[in-house]
């Protein structure tokens, strides 16, 4: 019965470290496609503005 709680505990964190990732990955993900579409924002408006 131990044994089987051991498995269960150690896969639920397993489970819950990989959505933790996952999460963190989509996270980083919209920041750095949002910084990119602002960088080419500016690069435009600064070549209309020259």
């Amino acid at each position: 019965m131990d044994d089987e709680k051991d498995v269960s505990d150690r896969t639920n964190r397993l489970i819950l470290i990989g959505l933790m990732i996952l999460a963190l990955i989509t996270i980083g993900g919209t920041i750095v496609s949002t910084m990119v579409e602002w960088e080419a924002d500016v690069s435009a408006d600064i070549e209309r503005s020259s």
